[in-house]
Protein backbone atom coordinates (compact mmCIF):
# COMPACT_ATOMS: atom_id res chain seq x y z
CA UNK A 1 0.00 0.00 0.00
CA UNK A 2 1.47 3.60 -0.68
CA UNK A 3 0.10 6.34 0.99
CA UNK A 4 0.74 10.04 0.75
CA UNK A 5 2.94 11.88 2.87
CA UNK A 6 3.48 15.60 4.45
CA UNK A 7 6.85 16.11 4.88
CA UNK A 8 7.91 18.58 7.51
CA UNK A 9 11.61 19.74 7.48
CA UNK A 10 12.67 20.90 10.71
CA UNK A 11 15.10 24.06 11.29
CA UNK A 12 17.51 24.55 14.55
CA UNK A 13 17.40 22.06 17.02
CA UNK A 14 14.97 18.78 16.47
CA UNK A 15 13.25 16.91 18.80
CA UNK A 16 11.29 14.38 16.90
CA UNK A 17 11.12 12.80 13.23
CA UNK A 18 7.94 13.24 13.10
CA UNK A 19 7.45 9.57 11.43
CA UNK A 20 3.91 9.08 9.32
CA UNK A 21 2.02 6.83 9.60
CA UNK A 22 2.97 5.70 13.46
CA UNK A 23 1.30 2.41 12.68
CA UNK A 24 0.67 -0.02 9.99
CA UNK A 25 -1.86 -2.70 9.64
CA UNK A 26 -1.30 -5.69 6.88
CA UNK A 27 -3.10 -8.50 6.40
CA UNK A 28 -1.64 -12.53 6.33
CA UNK A 29 -0.52 -12.32 3.51
CA UNK A 30 2.03 -9.93 3.63
CA UNK A 31 3.16 -6.81 1.57
CA UNK A 32 4.80 -3.44 1.59
CA UNK A 33 3.95 -0.04 2.77
CA UNK A 34 6.08 3.65 2.90
CA UNK A 35 6.60 5.55 5.87
CA UNK A 36 8.46 8.87 5.96
CA UNK A 37 10.21 11.21 7.89
CA UNK A 38 12.40 14.25 8.43
CA UNK A 39 15.83 13.87 9.42
CA UNK A 40 18.56 16.56 10.02
CA UNK A 41 21.59 14.63 10.26
CA UNK A 42 22.47 11.04 9.71
CA UNK A 43 19.57 8.66 10.75
CA UNK A 44 19.99 5.02 11.47
CA UNK A 45 15.86 2.62 11.38
CA UNK A 46 16.13 -1.01 12.74
CA UNK A 47 13.11 -4.11 13.95
CA UNK A 48 13.32 -6.86 16.50
CA UNK A 49 11.18 -9.32 14.02
CA UNK A 50 12.84 -11.16 11.31
CA UNK A 51 9.56 -11.11 9.41
CA UNK A 52 10.32 -7.40 8.83
CA UNK A 53 12.97 -5.85 6.23
CA UNK A 54 13.80 -2.26 5.36
CA UNK A 55 14.41 -0.49 2.55
CA UNK A 56 16.55 1.82 2.95
CA UNK A 57 17.62 1.41 6.64
CA UNK A 58 19.51 4.43 6.71
CA UNK A 59 20.95 7.17 5.60
CA UNK A 60 21.76 11.17 5.30
CA UNK A 61 19.79 13.99 6.44
CA UNK A 62 16.79 14.92 3.94
CA UNK A 63 13.05 13.79 4.16
CA UNK A 64 13.08 10.03 3.36
CA UNK A 65 10.69 7.83 2.49
CA UNK A 66 10.99 4.20 4.30
CA UNK A 67 9.89 0.97 2.94
CA UNK A 68 8.89 -1.58 5.35
CA UNK A 69 8.35 -5.24 3.84
CA UNK A 70 6.32 -7.72 6.03
CA UNK A 71 5.99 -11.62 5.26
CA UNK A 72 3.38 -14.08 4.76
CA UNK A 73 2.27 -14.97 8.27
CA UNK A 74 1.71 -18.99 8.21
CA UNK A 75 0.54 -18.52 11.98
CA UNK A 76 -2.92 -18.60 12.99
CA UNK A 77 -2.35 -16.09 15.64
CA UNK A 78 -1.23 -11.99 14.58
CA UNK A 79 1.81 -10.64 15.74
CA UNK A 80 2.95 -7.48 16.06
CA UNK A 81 6.63 -5.33 16.37
CA UNK A 82 8.01 -1.91 16.22
CA UNK A 83 10.18 -0.54 13.88
CA UNK A 84 12.88 2.58 15.78
CA UNK A 85 13.88 5.52 13.55
CA UNK A 86 16.97 7.23 14.81
CA UNK A 87 19.64 10.07 14.63
CA UNK A 88 21.84 8.27 17.09
CA UNK A 89 24.40 11.54 17.15
CA UNK A 90 21.95 14.17 19.17
CA UNK A 91 19.62 10.91 20.55
CA UNK A 92 16.22 11.48 19.06
CA UNK A 93 14.04 8.74 18.12
CA UNK A 94 10.76 7.76 16.76
CA UNK A 95 8.82 4.39 16.35
CA UNK A 96 6.31 2.71 14.31
CA UNK A 97 4.34 -0.07 15.61
CA UNK A 98 3.82 -2.97 12.38
CA UNK A 99 0.61 -5.05 13.07
CA UNK A 100 -0.41 -8.34 10.94
CA UNK A 101 -3.75 -10.10 10.73
CA UNK A 102 -3.26 -14.06 11.17
CA UNK A 103 -3.66 -16.72 8.48
CA UNK A 104 -7.18 -18.34 8.33
CA UNK A 105 -7.20 -21.12 10.39
CA UNK A 106 -7.20 -24.42 7.95
CA UNK A 107 -10.40 -26.62 8.34
CA UNK A 108 -9.97 -30.29 9.82
CA UNK A 109 -10.21 -32.38 6.68
CA UNK A 110 -13.98 -34.01 6.07
CA UNK A 111 -15.68 -36.35 3.60
CA UNK A 112 -18.63 -37.99 3.73
CA UNK A 113 -21.17 -40.49 1.81
CA UNK A 114 -24.45 -39.85 1.46
CA UNK A 115 -24.53 -44.10 1.84
CA UNK A 116 -22.70 -46.99 2.60
CA UNK A 117 -24.32 -49.94 0.78
CA UNK A 118 -26.59 -51.11 -1.89
CA UNK A 119 -27.79 -54.38 -3.27
CA UNK A 120 -28.33 -55.52 -6.68
CA UNK A 121 -29.87 -57.86 -8.80
CA UNK A 122 -27.90 -60.03 -10.73
CA UNK A 123 -28.39 -58.44 -13.91
CA UNK A 124 -26.83 -55.19 -12.75
CA UNK A 125 -27.14 -51.84 -13.90
CA UNK A 126 -26.59 -48.32 -11.82
CA UNK A 127 -26.87 -46.38 -8.53
CA UNK A 128 -26.10 -42.69 -7.55
CA UNK A 129 -24.09 -41.72 -4.86
CA UNK A 130 -23.43 -37.92 -3.42
CA UNK A 131 -19.77 -37.08 -1.90
CA UNK A 132 -19.26 -34.36 0.33
CA UNK A 133 -15.32 -32.88 1.20
CA UNK A 134 -13.44 -30.33 1.69
CA UNK A 135 -10.62 -32.08 0.09
CA UNK A 136 -9.63 -33.19 -3.60
CA UNK A 137 -10.65 -36.98 -3.39
CA UNK A 138 -10.59 -40.59 -5.64
CA UNK A 139 -12.34 -43.84 -5.99
CA UNK A 140 -11.13 -47.05 -6.55
CA UNK A 141 -13.09 -50.11 -7.08
CA UNK A 142 -12.32 -53.35 -5.78
CA UNK A 143 -13.36 -55.13 -9.23
CA UNK A 144 -13.40 -54.61 -12.69
CA UNK A 145 -16.97 -55.27 -13.05
CA UNK A 146 -17.88 -51.78 -10.87
CA UNK A 147 -17.02 -48.59 -12.34
CA UNK A 148 -17.29 -45.11 -11.11
CA UNK A 149 -17.82 -41.91 -12.92
CA UNK A 150 -15.86 -39.69 -12.31
CA UNK A 151 -13.34 -41.65 -10.49
CA UNK A 152 -11.80 -38.35 -8.43
CA UNK A 153 -13.10 -34.81 -7.63
CA UNK A 154 -12.07 -31.43 -6.12
CA UNK A 155 -13.72 -29.81 -3.02
CA UNK A 156 -17.25 -30.01 -2.81
CA UNK A 157 -20.57 -31.43 -3.47
CA UNK A 158 -20.92 -34.09 -6.62
CA UNK A 159 -22.81 -36.38 -7.55
CA UNK A 160 -21.41 -39.74 -8.79
CA UNK A 161 -22.89 -42.51 -10.83
CA UNK A 162 -22.01 -46.78 -9.40
CA UNK A 163 -22.05 -48.69 -12.62
CA UNK A 164 -22.62 -53.00 -12.01
CA UNK A 165 -21.88 -55.27 -14.74
CA UNK A 166 -24.35 -58.59 -14.86
CA UNK A 167 -23.20 -60.93 -13.00
CA UNK A 168 -22.12 -64.23 -14.95
CA UNK A 169 -21.49 -66.26 -12.02
CA UNK A 170 -24.00 -69.05 -10.37
CA UNK A 171 -22.89 -67.37 -6.83
CA UNK A 172 -23.73 -63.83 -5.42
CA UNK A 173 -20.77 -61.27 -4.98
CA UNK A 174 -19.46 -58.51 -3.01
CA UNK A 175 -17.25 -55.48 -3.76
CA UNK A 176 -16.52 -52.26 -2.52
CA UNK A 177 -15.18 -48.18 -3.28
CA UNK A 178 -12.23 -46.78 -1.11
CA UNK A 179 -12.61 -43.48 -1.43
CA UNK A 180 -9.61 -41.69 -0.54
CA UNK A 181 -9.57 -37.63 0.12
CA UNK A 182 -5.94 -36.92 1.91
CA UNK A 183 -5.67 -39.00 5.17
CA UNK A 184 -9.41 -39.88 5.05
CA UNK A 185 -10.80 -43.11 3.63
CA UNK A 186 -14.45 -43.92 3.94
CA UNK A 187 -15.91 -47.61 1.68
CA UNK A 188 -19.29 -48.31 -0.03
CA UNK A 189 -19.88 -51.76 0.18
CA UNK A 190 -21.91 -53.11 -2.38
CA UNK A 191 -23.73 -57.06 -2.69
CA UNK A 192 -24.74 -58.21 -6.04
CA UNK A 193 -26.97 -61.54 -6.73
CA UNK A 194 -26.45 -64.51 -8.42
CA UNK A 195 -27.63 -65.29 -11.55
CA UNK A 196 -30.32 -67.59 -11.95
CA UNK A 197 -29.08 -70.68 -13.64
CA UNK A 198 -30.33 -71.42 -16.91
CA UNK A 199 -32.81 -74.47 -17.09
CA UNK A 200 -34.80 -76.48 -19.37
CA UNK A 201 -36.96 -79.73 -18.30
CA UNK A 202 -39.48 -81.70 -20.06
CA UNK A 203 -43.20 -83.52 -18.96
CA UNK A 204 -41.56 -86.78 -20.20
CA UNK A 205 -37.89 -87.71 -21.35
CA UNK A 206 -38.97 -90.22 -23.64
CA UNK A 207 -41.70 -91.32 -25.57
CA UNK A 208 -43.28 -94.27 -27.66
CA UNK A 209 -45.30 -94.09 -30.94
CA UNK A 210 -47.14 -96.95 -32.54
CA UNK A 211 -46.23 -98.19 -36.13
CA UNK A 212 -48.83 -95.99 -37.61
CA UNK A 213 -47.49 -92.56 -36.08
CA UNK A 214 -49.39 -90.11 -34.25
CA UNK A 215 -49.06 -87.10 -31.64
CA UNK A 216 -48.44 -86.84 -28.08
CA UNK A 217 -48.33 -83.85 -25.73
CA UNK A 218 -45.45 -82.46 -23.99
CA UNK A 219 -44.84 -79.44 -21.38
CA UNK A 220 -41.46 -77.56 -21.81
CA UNK A 221 -40.89 -75.72 -18.70
CA UNK A 222 -37.81 -73.21 -18.25
CA UNK A 223 -36.59 -69.89 -17.14
CA UNK A 224 -35.14 -69.13 -20.08
CA UNK A 225 -36.01 -68.82 -23.20
CA UNK A 226 -35.70 -71.95 -25.45
CA UNK A 227 -35.84 -73.50 -28.86
CA UNK A 228 -36.22 -76.63 -30.23
CA UNK A 229 -34.18 -79.36 -32.82
CA UNK A 230 -35.80 -82.73 -34.51
CA UNK A 231 -32.79 -84.61 -35.08
CA UNK A 232 -35.23 -87.07 -37.37
CA UNK A 233 -37.12 -86.34 -40.48
CA UNK A 234 -39.57 -88.40 -39.14
CA UNK A 235 -39.91 -86.56 -35.80
CA UNK A 236 -41.41 -83.05 -35.21
CA UNK A 237 -42.55 -80.89 -32.72
CA UNK A 238 -44.90 -77.73 -32.86
CA UNK A 239 -44.40 -74.80 -31.63
CA UNK A 240 -40.07 -74.95 -31.90
CA UNK A 241 -39.47 -72.21 -30.13
CA UNK A 242 -41.10 -70.63 -26.58
CA UNK A 243 -40.23 -67.94 -23.79
CA UNK A 244 -39.71 -68.25 -20.02
CA UNK A 245 -42.63 -70.61 -18.07
CA UNK A 246 -44.67 -73.73 -19.09
CA UNK A 247 -45.24 -73.77 -22.89
CA UNK A 248 -47.23 -76.71 -24.22
CA UNK A 249 -46.06 -78.47 -27.35
CA UNK A 250 -47.27 -81.36 -29.66
CA UNK A 251 -44.86 -84.31 -30.62
CA UNK A 252 -45.70 -85.63 -34.07
CA UNK A 253 -44.21 -88.92 -35.75
CA UNK A 254 -44.90 -89.98 -39.27
CA UNK A 255 -46.62 -93.45 -39.76
CA UNK A 256 -43.89 -96.34 -40.28
CA UNK A 257 -44.08 -99.28 -42.16
CA UNK A 258 -40.42 -101.26 -40.80
CA UNK A 259 -39.58 -104.30 -39.79
CA UNK A 260 -37.88 -103.40 -36.58
CA UNK A 261 -38.69 -100.49 -34.28
CA UNK A 262 -36.66 -97.00 -35.02
CA UNK A 263 -35.50 -94.23 -32.44
CA UNK A 264 -34.72 -90.38 -33.03
CA UNK A 265 -34.85 -87.75 -30.23
CA UNK A 266 -35.89 -83.66 -29.88
CA UNK A 267 -32.70 -81.47 -28.24
CA UNK A 268 -34.11 -78.56 -26.48
CA UNK A 269 -32.25 -75.41 -25.78
CA UNK A 270 -32.18 -72.41 -23.80
CA UNK A 271 -28.80 -69.99 -22.52
CA UNK A 272 -26.53 -72.44 -21.02
CA UNK A 273 -28.98 -75.35 -20.97
CA UNK A 274 -29.84 -78.76 -22.40
CA UNK A 275 -32.27 -81.39 -22.35
CA UNK A 276 -33.52 -83.90 -24.60
CA UNK A 277 -36.79 -86.15 -25.55
CA UNK A 278 -36.42 -89.31 -26.88
CA UNK A 279 -38.61 -91.36 -29.26
CA UNK A 280 -39.54 -94.90 -30.24
CA UNK A 281 -41.29 -95.74 -32.91
CA UNK A 282 -42.78 -99.25 -33.04
CA UNK A 283 -42.68 -101.62 -36.49
CA UNK A 284 -46.43 -102.41 -37.57
CA UNK A 285 -47.59 -105.32 -34.91
CA UNK A 286 -48.08 -108.71 -35.90
CA UNK A 287 -51.53 -110.41 -35.38
CA UNK A 288 -49.98 -113.95 -33.87
CA UNK A 289 -47.50 -111.43 -31.25
CA UNK A 290 -48.81 -109.97 -28.21
CA UNK A 291 -47.84 -106.46 -27.83
CA UNK A 292 -48.44 -103.72 -24.67
CA UNK A 293 -46.34 -100.59 -24.63
CA UNK A 294 -46.32 -96.56 -23.07
CA UNK A 295 -46.08 -93.86 -25.67
CA UNK A 296 -44.13 -92.35 -22.54
CA UNK A 297 -41.56 -94.24 -20.08
CA UNK A 298 -41.02 -91.44 -17.87
CA UNK A 299 -43.16 -88.42 -16.51
CA UNK A 300 -41.79 -85.46 -14.42
CA UNK A 301 -43.78 -83.50 -12.63
CA UNK A 302 -43.40 -80.00 -10.91
CA UNK A 303 -43.79 -79.92 -6.56
CA UNK A 304 -47.52 -78.57 -7.41
CA UNK A 305 -50.43 -81.21 -7.97
CA UNK A 306 -51.18 -81.73 -11.74
CA UNK A 307 -51.83 -84.49 -14.35
CA UNK A 308 -50.55 -85.57 -18.06
CA UNK A 309 -51.28 -87.94 -20.53
CA UNK A 310 -49.73 -90.84 -22.18
CA UNK A 311 -51.30 -93.37 -24.40
CA UNK A 312 -50.91 -97.44 -23.99
CA UNK A 313 -50.54 -99.07 -26.94
CA UNK A 314 -51.47 -102.58 -27.53
CA UNK A 315 -53.10 -105.55 -28.96
CA UNK A 316 -53.93 -107.02 -25.62
CA UNK A 317 -56.45 -106.17 -22.71
CA UNK A 318 -54.49 -104.80 -19.61
CA UNK A 319 -54.57 -103.55 -15.53
CA UNK A 320 -52.66 -100.39 -14.47
CA UNK A 321 -51.30 -100.40 -10.63
CA UNK A 322 -49.65 -97.29 -8.79
CA UNK A 323 -46.80 -98.11 -6.34
CA UNK A 324 -47.77 -94.62 -4.54
CA UNK A 325 -50.60 -93.13 -3.08
CA UNK A 326 -49.98 -89.73 -4.23
CA UNK A 327 -49.83 -91.26 -7.55
CA UNK A 328 -53.11 -92.23 -9.60
CA UNK A 329 -54.04 -93.47 -12.80
CA UNK A 330 -57.40 -93.33 -14.78
CA UNK A 331 -58.62 -95.56 -15.97
CA UNK A 332 -57.19 -98.36 -14.16
CA UNK A 333 -57.52 -101.01 -16.79
CA UNK A 334 -58.20 -100.89 -20.79
CA UNK A 335 -58.43 -103.11 -24.07
CA UNK A 336 -56.80 -103.67 -27.12
CA UNK A 337 -56.01 -100.56 -28.89
CA UNK A 338 -54.31 -96.40 -28.32
CA UNK A 339 -55.64 -95.87 -24.94
CA UNK A 340 -55.17 -92.61 -23.54
CA UNK A 341 -55.04 -92.60 -19.73
CA UNK A 342 -54.23 -90.00 -17.08
CA UNK A 343 -51.54 -89.97 -14.72
CA UNK A 344 -52.16 -87.71 -11.44
CA UNK A 345 -50.32 -86.19 -8.93
CA UNK A 346 -50.81 -84.80 -5.72
CA UNK A 347 -48.51 -81.49 -4.50
CA UNK A 348 -45.43 -82.49 -2.90
CA UNK A 349 -45.22 -80.56 0.21
CA UNK A 350 -41.80 -81.50 0.98
CA UNK A 351 -38.13 -80.20 0.27
CA UNK A 352 -37.52 -83.37 -0.97
CA UNK A 353 -38.07 -84.78 -4.74
CA UNK A 354 -39.90 -88.50 -5.24
CA UNK A 355 -40.57 -90.93 -7.70
CA UNK A 356 -43.51 -93.26 -7.92
CA UNK A 357 -44.26 -95.95 -10.48
CA UNK A 358 -47.24 -97.15 -12.47
CA UNK A 359 -47.24 -100.97 -13.60
CA UNK A 360 -49.57 -101.93 -16.74
CA UNK A 361 -49.66 -105.32 -16.53
CA UNK A 362 -50.98 -108.41 -19.05
CA UNK A 363 -50.50 -111.63 -18.09
CA UNK A 364 -46.67 -112.08 -18.55
CA UNK A 365 -46.23 -108.49 -20.31
CA UNK A 366 -45.70 -105.89 -17.87
CA UNK A 367 -44.24 -102.25 -18.80
CA UNK A 368 -43.72 -99.38 -16.06
CA UNK A 369 -44.03 -95.95 -16.54
CA UNK A 370 -41.44 -94.16 -14.39
CA UNK A 371 -42.85 -90.70 -12.45
CA UNK A 372 -41.20 -87.97 -10.72
CA UNK A 373 -41.83 -85.28 -8.95
CA UNK A 374 -40.08 -82.41 -7.90
CA UNK A 375 -39.59 -81.11 -3.89
CA UNK A 376 -41.06 -77.60 -2.79
CA UNK A 377 -39.15 -75.19 -4.27
CA UNK A 378 -37.51 -72.38 -1.69
CA UNK A 379 -38.05 -69.64 -3.60
CA UNK A 380 -34.46 -67.25 -4.31
CA UNK A 381 -34.55 -63.81 -2.80
CA UNK A 382 -36.21 -61.01 -4.22
CA UNK A 383 -34.18 -57.92 -5.69
CA UNK A 384 -34.48 -54.45 -5.18
CA UNK A 385 -32.67 -51.76 -7.35
CA UNK A 386 -32.61 -47.92 -6.16
CA UNK A 387 -31.69 -44.82 -8.15
CA UNK A 388 -30.76 -43.01 -6.17
CA UNK A 389 -29.64 -44.88 -2.92
CA UNK A 390 -29.74 -41.53 -0.96
CA UNK A 391 -30.84 -38.26 -0.43
CA UNK A 392 -30.55 -34.65 0.65
CA UNK A 393 -33.48 -32.60 1.71
CA UNK A 394 -33.05 -28.51 2.44
CA UNK A 395 -34.76 -26.96 5.26
CA UNK A 396 -37.79 -26.56 3.84
CA UNK A 397 -38.56 -30.28 3.24
CA UNK A 398 -40.36 -31.15 0.07
CA UNK A 399 -41.20 -33.84 -2.12
CA UNK A 400 -38.09 -36.06 -4.44
CA UNK A 401 -38.61 -38.88 -7.11
CA UNK A 402 -36.74 -42.20 -6.98
CA UNK A 403 -36.20 -44.83 -9.31
CA UNK A 404 -36.96 -48.72 -7.42
CA UNK A 405 -37.11 -51.60 -9.64
CA UNK A 406 -38.13 -55.14 -8.10
CA UNK A 407 -38.92 -58.58 -9.04
CA UNK A 408 -41.51 -59.25 -6.38
CA UNK A 409 -43.80 -57.61 -4.52
CA UNK A 410 -42.68 -55.21 -2.14
CA UNK A 411 -43.54 -52.51 0.54
CA UNK A 412 -41.97 -49.33 2.01
CA UNK A 413 -41.65 -47.82 5.75
CA UNK A 414 -40.27 -44.59 7.05
CA UNK A 415 -38.08 -44.54 10.47
CA UNK A 416 -38.58 -40.75 11.01
CA UNK A 417 -42.00 -39.41 11.41
CA UNK A 418 -40.87 -36.72 9.37
CA UNK A 419 -40.68 -38.79 6.44
CA UNK A 420 -43.59 -40.41 4.06
CA UNK A 421 -43.33 -42.30 1.10
CA UNK A 422 -45.64 -42.98 -2.29
CA UNK A 423 -46.87 -45.87 -2.99
CA UNK A 424 -45.86 -47.29 0.17
CA UNK A 425 -46.27 -51.18 -1.80
CA UNK A 426 -46.77 -52.39 -5.39
CA UNK A 427 -46.25 -55.47 -7.53
CA UNK A 428 -43.11 -56.44 -9.40
CA UNK A 429 -41.34 -53.98 -11.75
CA UNK A 430 -40.16 -50.47 -12.15
CA UNK A 431 -41.41 -47.05 -11.18
CA UNK A 432 -41.60 -43.96 -9.77
CA UNK A 433 -41.72 -43.60 -5.88
CA UNK A 434 -41.78 -40.38 -3.71
CA UNK A 435 -40.19 -39.20 -0.72
CA UNK A 436 -41.48 -36.40 1.21
CA UNK A 437 -39.67 -35.09 3.85
CA UNK A 438 -41.22 -32.10 6.43
CA UNK A 439 -39.80 -28.76 6.96
CA UNK A 440 -37.18 -29.01 9.45
CA UNK A 441 -38.03 -26.40 12.33
CA UNK A 442 -34.76 -27.67 14.36
CA UNK A 443 -31.02 -25.80 13.64
CA UNK A 444 -29.51 -29.08 14.12
CA UNK A 445 -29.63 -31.30 10.70
CA UNK A 446 -31.27 -34.68 11.58
CA UNK A 447 -31.56 -37.80 9.30
CA UNK A 448 -33.74 -41.31 8.77
CA UNK A 449 -34.33 -43.76 5.95
CA UNK A 450 -36.83 -45.48 4.12
CA UNK A 451 -36.69 -49.12 3.67
CA UNK A 452 -37.82 -51.12 0.84
CA UNK A 453 -39.10 -54.64 1.85
CA UNK A 454 -39.47 -57.28 -0.27
CA UNK A 455 -39.50 -61.13 1.08
CA UNK A 456 -36.46 -61.56 2.92
CA UNK A 457 -34.33 -58.61 0.97
CA UNK A 458 -34.68 -55.20 2.65
CA UNK A 459 -32.46 -52.10 0.90
CA UNK A 460 -32.20 -48.82 2.93
CA UNK A 461 -32.84 -45.32 1.32
CA UNK A 462 -30.34 -43.01 3.26
CA UNK A 463 -32.39 -39.47 3.84
CA UNK A 464 -30.75 -36.53 5.22
CA UNK A 465 -32.30 -32.77 5.96
CA UNK A 466 -30.27 -29.67 6.88
CA UNK A 467 -31.63 -27.81 9.80
CA UNK A 468 -32.81 -23.99 9.98
CA UNK A 469 -30.35 -21.01 8.10
CA UNK A 470 -28.26 -24.09 6.56
CA UNK A 471 -28.22 -24.45 2.68
CA UNK A 472 -28.72 -27.74 0.74
CA UNK A 473 -28.31 -28.39 -2.94
CA UNK A 474 -31.15 -30.50 -1.99
CA UNK A 475 -32.62 -34.09 -3.11
CA UNK A 476 -30.79 -35.95 -6.34
CA UNK A 477 -33.37 -36.87 -9.16
CA UNK A 478 -33.12 -38.92 -12.65
CA UNK A 479 -34.84 -41.77 -14.52
CA UNK A 480 -33.16 -44.70 -14.00
CA UNK A 481 -34.69 -46.84 -16.66
CA UNK A 482 -34.71 -50.77 -16.54
CA UNK A 483 -32.07 -52.25 -14.46
CA UNK A 484 -31.49 -55.43 -16.18
CA UNK A 485 -30.10 -53.14 -18.97
CA UNK A 486 -27.13 -52.14 -16.86
CA UNK A 487 -25.82 -48.71 -18.04
CA UNK A 488 -25.83 -45.21 -16.39
CA UNK A 489 -28.31 -42.75 -16.11
CA UNK A 490 -28.65 -38.71 -15.91
CA UNK A 491 -30.18 -37.33 -12.99
CA UNK A 492 -30.70 -33.74 -11.89
CA UNK A 493 -30.21 -31.71 -8.61
CA UNK A 494 -33.38 -30.08 -6.66
CA UNK A 495 -32.56 -26.47 -5.32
Amino acid sequence: MLAAFSLLACEGSQTSLGVTPKTVSVNAEGGSVQVAFSATMDWTASTSADWISLSPSSGTAGDIVMTVTVQKNSSTSPRSTVVTVSMPSIQVSDVVTVSQEAAAAIPDPSFSLSAHETVMGAEGGSAQLTVKTNQTWSARSSGNWITVTPEAGIAGEMSIILTVAANPALEPREGEITFTAGSLTDVFKLKQYARKPASVTLSSDAFIFPAEGGMNNLVVSANVNWTAQSNDAWLTITPAEGIAGAVATVVEASAYEGEEARTGSITFSGGDARATLFVTQLAPVKADEPVLELSASTLSFPDSAGNNEISVIGNVSWNAVSDAGWLTVTPAQGQAGNVSVTITVTANTSASDRGGKVSFISGNLVRTLIVNQKGKVSESAPTINLSPVSLTFSTEGGTTEISLSADAAWSASADATWLSVNPARAEAGTRTVQVTAARNESSNDRSGAVVFTAGNTSVRLSVSQKGRGQQSLGGITGELGNWADGGSADFNKNN
